[in-house]
């Protein structure tokens, strides 16, 4: 079947043409004055001659014939046919790249309102949607990013076609081109079953059904499904999913100039909370190194001002593309909570990653849970209290600014059974003098005079004599450059064999004196010296302040290192409800950008809240704090941070031009203009032969 995709505009052409031509055929020819001996053999001439319209009658000849045949295969072929089998109609889904890198300017030096990938993506989406249209066919078009939304449910109507493309926007995500095939496979697979059983539900509801209603539903089941991914490359496909799908990429930018900023973590130091590390990774897709002027803020205000150097993009022997790249670090004095960006200052061809935040937690107190069967006046007791107190005072770092310095809380053995896990969220760890510590415990433990699990006490043990210790482990960051070799043990405890995930890291002449379990998903360390303090003279050491500050960074969880918390565009967020909040509803505002607040009910009895992945990076405001009760969050800093994006280079060799895509499975029609240009250019050298015939025989 031969359709029409421009009908309009061969209808007009063919109309405006034929008029014409019949035109200049009836109108008077322009004439030559020719001597002649007598007008007797020419009287025809002379009645026309003497004529006093300037028309004359129109008369059949085969240059007429040349004349307008040649002007319809022109007209038809400026109406885009196309010749599809009549056994076979095409159902199209477009499955469209609306990602960020589809927001690049395909030029820097164009003004900022200039056309971008997007513009020419929705162009080709159009153009095969209409061609799918005229030739029998339908449209669906999904939109694919970090999420897959249908845009256009299968739709035979250009004016829905047209509106849904038109609405298109661009979002500042990274692809998931995987995931929008899949579901672009799953909607084809619903029309083909749907199609399939056609002819079923039509005979099971008609009794004698219609002539018309049987082809339409033999026509419905002859339908088959074609899928078109429209995209730059710039996301990855896997080979499997990109087989039997059409995909039209769009003509790659060569050497697209773009700066982008990747990554960003800020970390508060060991000791001082409000110093603060900030890390930031720059990307350069040129193949020209570039000057990045940076911008730091924190809270809105500029902190530093800094000129980077970015190296150029280099592509190996086999082609492999390799983004410049350079990371910076540099210092910044944060006493609280702060929000921390990053902004390039440069203009380039995308600018959703010219700019970077990331959440700075403020400095947390250090808190330590000590439980002990010592008394007051013991003097290892007393000596281990003194030091925890001069490490917790001392975590502030002495800033003003900083909040209150921690504490050490003791509490006495039957406490500690009455206590449940969420009671030891805003410690520390617990240190556990003389006491055994429960085999699990949601926190770090230190523990002096006990086995802590780490060990097993022999059936017989021998008696205790004392030691010292003869061997310690250097490598440890407990006992690294801190030597123990002077201390006198009075006795330690017996064991028998350390468990199978503890470390010795220390020795003495009657088997291990220090033990050491790490960090496991499942637990959290364990330290245990299996001498009391009191039994020893270390407390009179230098190294015992040492050990027990090194423990307590080792164990501890690092409250005092903040690390700063930051979410892509394609992370789905999902945050904790406070208890204290049954109901209501939460609101989302952006703090960087005019978008409209997004509103979450919460219903009694929910416990988390989950935010669909975020399409613009900035900063955004909860209207409720949100998360760990120990660190709520009302601030979620979101960035687009995707190299790939960033680098604006594609990964797929350009499989067509735009507004063709090359068919890799399943029928597909075939366009008919280009038969038509060489039929009227045929039919032209024939009437060019035809006219010089009869030039040559009226001129014989």
């Amino acid at each position: 079947m031969l359709t029409l995709q421009q009908p309009i505009l061969a209808a007009a052409v063919a109309f405006v043409g034929t008029a014409l031509v019949l035109l200049l055929y009836v109108l008077k020819l322009r004439r030559r004055p020719i001597r002649v001996s007598t007008t007797a053999f020419f009287s025809a001439v002379v009645d026309d001659l003497e004529a006093n319209v300037p028309w004359r009658r129109l008369r059949p000849s085969w240059m007429l014939l040349l004349h307008l045949l040649i002007l319809w295969a022109l007209a038809l072929a400026l109406g885009r046919p196309v010749w599809q089998s009549s056994s076979s109609r095409t159902d199209l889904i477009i499955v469209l790249d609306h990602s960020a890198s589809m927001l690049a300017q395909l030029s820097r030096t164009a003004p900022a309102d200039s056309t971008i990938r997007l513009d020419q993506a929705k162009a080709i989406a159009l153009s095969r949607g209409n061609e799918t249209l005229s030739s029998g066919g339908r449209v669906a078009l999904l939109t694919a990013a970090a999420r897959t939304q249908t845009t256009l449910p299968i739709s035979a109507s250009r004016a829905a076609l047209s509106a849904a493309v038109t609405s298109i926007m661009g979002v500042e995500q990274p692809a998931r081109l995987d995931l929008a095939i899949d579901a672009a496979r799953s909607l084809a697979a619903t029309l083909t079953a749907s199609q399939a059983s056609s002819p079923s539900t039509l005979d099971a509801s008609l009794d004698t059904p219609s002539s018309e209603a049987v082809e339409s539903a033999a026509e419905s089941a002859r339908r088959t499904v074609r899928i078109l991914l429209i995209t730059d490359g710039v996301s990855p496909i896997s080979v499997d999913r990109a087989q039997g799908i059409d995909i039209a990429t769009l003509p790659a930018q060569t050497n697209p100039d773009n700066l982008g900023i990747v990554s960003i973590v800020a970390r508060r130091t060991s000791e001082t909370s409000a110093q603060t590390q900030v890390l930031i990774r720059i990307i350069n897709s040129s193949n020209q190194a570039r000057i990045a002027p940076l911008r730091i803020d924190a809270d809105g205000k500029t902190q530093q001002r800094l000129t980077l150097n970015i190296p150029a993009a280099t592509r190996s022997a086999d082609g492999a593309f390799t983004p410049g790249s350079t990371q910076h670090t540099l210092a910044l004095t944060l006493p609280g909570e702060a929000v921390i960006s990053a902004h390039l200052t440069r203009p380039d061809i995308l600018t959703a990653d010219d700019a970077v935040w990331t959440l700075i937690p403020p400095p947390k107190p250090r808190r330590i849970l000590l439980v002990s069967a010592a008394s007051e006046s013991d003097f290892g007791s007393q000596m281990l209290r003194d030091v925890l107190q001069e490490i917790v005072t001392d975590s502030s770092g002495g800033d003003p600014r900083a909040p209150t310095a921690g504490e050490v809380i003791s509490i006495p053995l039957s406490r500690l059974a009455s206590l449940v896990d969420r009671d030891f969220a805003d410690y520390s760890l617990a240190i556990f003098d003389r006491v055994e510590p429960p085999a699990r415990f949601p926190i770090g433990v230190l523990s002096f005079g006990v086995r802590a699990a780490l060990a097993t006490e022999p059936a017989k043990p021998s008696p205790p004599r004392p030691t010292r210790p003869l061997w310690w482990d250097r490598a440890s960051p407990v006992l690294d450059d801190n030597p123990i070799d002077t201390i006198l043990i009075r006795q330690s405890l017996p064991i028998i064999n350390p468990a199978a995930e503890a470390r010795v890291l220390a020795r003495g002449t009657d088997g291990p004196l220090i033990l050491y379990g790490p960090r496991t998903p499942a637990a959290p360390p364990r330290l245990a010296v299996l001498f009391a303090i009191s039994e020893s003279n270390w407390p009179l050491h230098v190294s015992f302040p040492i050990f027990i500050a090194r423990a307590t960074e080792l164990l501890s969880p690092d409250t005092s290192r903040g690390t700063s918390t930051s979410y892509s565009t394609a992370d789905s967020i999902t945050l904790g409800i406070p208890s204290s909040l049954s109901s209501g509803t939460i609101t989302l505002r952006s703090g960087t950008a005019a978008s409209a607040p997004q509103q979450f009910p919460i219903t009694p009895g929910q416990t988390e809240l989950t935010f669909v992945p975020i399409d613009r990076v900035g900063i955004y405001q909860l209207s409720q704090p949100l998360g760990p009760a120990n660190s709520p969050v009302t601030t979620l800093a979101i960035n687009l941070a995707a190299s790939n994006v960033s680098a604006l280079h594609s990964t797929l060799n350009p499989q067509a031009t735009p507004g063709n895509s090359t068919s890799i499975s399943g029928p597909r029609s075939a366009e008919w203009w280009r038969v038509l240009v060489i039929i009227a250019a045929v039919l032209l050298l024939v009437e060019w032969l035809l006219f010089a015939w009869l030039q040559r025989r009226s001129a014989a």
